[in-house]
């Protein structure tokens, strides 16, 4: 069976949505349809191991070696400069020439799929696996730790009713018993506000009102400086719950400052800086053309170690030497954003790190 003419073959290839080339023995791309060119900026008389690879040699593993394959072939590669995991699926000589009209030489068509969407379901998925057979573990630690955390507390305040019959000594082994059992209820605080599931509505909020009253009721507000940048054209305006938003700055503030009361070199004090503005939906990189609220939260608290960043989000984790606190503040600033219809991202900054928020705008 004869391939179809080039010129009738061109117009099908063309109209199929995902991006197709075909290479030749050589590496050069052959032809390209629309799509490749388009979005991925592919050409005829590209080599295929530059243009899509970013190899400077042929790879090592590529199927156009094989002359006798035979049958398709699959394979995921991801872009870097697009952040994009594609599946590449090979099509042998043996088919391509029923399609098109090719040499005698050996050919394969490639056809590339964008899979990333479909492997962050297939990781979220397995990560609520995880965090539902953890948080039942957790739940029952943290209900056995409240009896014996109370009775404590209740003994700690018949010490201190009697303080003036106590030696210096046991009242200031009180007072650090007492910050202690303080640390110990957070952490189960945190621990059950992690495996609760509670529903709830969301309405028009002002989000700059809320980032101000969140920052008025910290007791370090004295003592640091809070800047808020937000030009009168941005809209204040957002669809959430007012006390959960203020619990993801609260988490947000608490975490600049932590950081940046453990370091001692600084130069300057501390500032964090809240910049509002709005990505519209004509932006190029936007990728479900809807206009958003971006929120940037940027402190000059240090930073983060960039082999930590990725893991921040993760519940449990904390890069404090000293350990306090349990770990979850930034894992429930991101759930309550997902609840948002929202999404957080980190990033270091010269000196600092910016947490860069987005809510969508109805």
């Amino acid at each position: 069976m004869e391939g179809l003419p080039i010129q009738l073959s061109t117009i099908i290839l063309n109209e199929i949505e995902e991006p197709l080339y075909v290479v030749n023995p050589e590496y050069k791309i052959v032809f390209a349809n629309s799509k490749s060119k388009n979005e991925l900026g592919i050409q005829e008389g590209n080599l295929c191991y530059q243009k899509i690879f970013s190899r400077p040699l042929p790879c090592p593993f590529c199927v156009i070696k094989q002359k006798n394959l035979a049958k398709l072939h699959k394979a995921k590669f991801r872009r870097v400069s697009r952040g994009t995991t594609f599946q590449q699926t090979t099509f042998p000589y043996k088919i391509i020439h029923k399609i098109i009209q090719v040499d005698n030489e050996f050919m394969v068509l490639d056809i590339l799929q964008d899979i990333s969407e479909e492997l962050e379901l297939e990781k979220e998925r397995y990560r609520q696996e995880k965090l539902i057979a953890l948080g039942t573990i957790i739940q029952s630690v943290a209900h056995e730790l409240i009896n014996p955390l109370t009775g404590m507390g209740l003994t700690l305040q018949n010490l201190k009713q009697r303080q003036a019959e106590l030696p210096p000594p046991i009242l200031e082994k009180c007072k650090l018993l007492e910050q202690d059992l303080r640390r110990a209820s957070d952490i189960v605080a945190d621990i059950r506000l992690y495996t609760q599931k509670i529903s709830y509505e969301l309405s028009p909020v002002n989000i700059k009102d809320i980032i101000w009253q969140t920052w008025n009721k910290m007791h370090f507000a004295d003592e640091y400086k809070l800047k808020v940048e937000w030009p009168d054209e941005v809209t204040q305006t957002i669809h959430g719950n007012p006390a959960k938003l203020m619990q993801v700055f609260q988490n947000l503030f608490i975490n600049s400052v932590k950081a940046y009361e453990e370091k001692t070199n600084h130069t300057e004090p501390l500032t964090i800086t809240v910049h509002a503005e709005i990505i519209s939906a004509t932006d190029p990189y936007l990728k479900d053309k809807k206009p958003y609220l971006q929120i940037q939260l940027c402190d000059n608290a240090g930073g983060i170690a960039p082999h930590l960043l990725p893991h921040i989000f993760e519940p449990f984790f904390s890069k404090r030497k000293s350990n306090s606190g349990s770990g979850l503040g930034l894992f429930i600033v991101n759930r309550i954003m997902k609840e948002h219809r929202a999404s957080i991202e980190a990033k270091n900054k010269e000196n600092g790190i910016c947490f860069s928020m987005k809510f969508p705008l109805q």
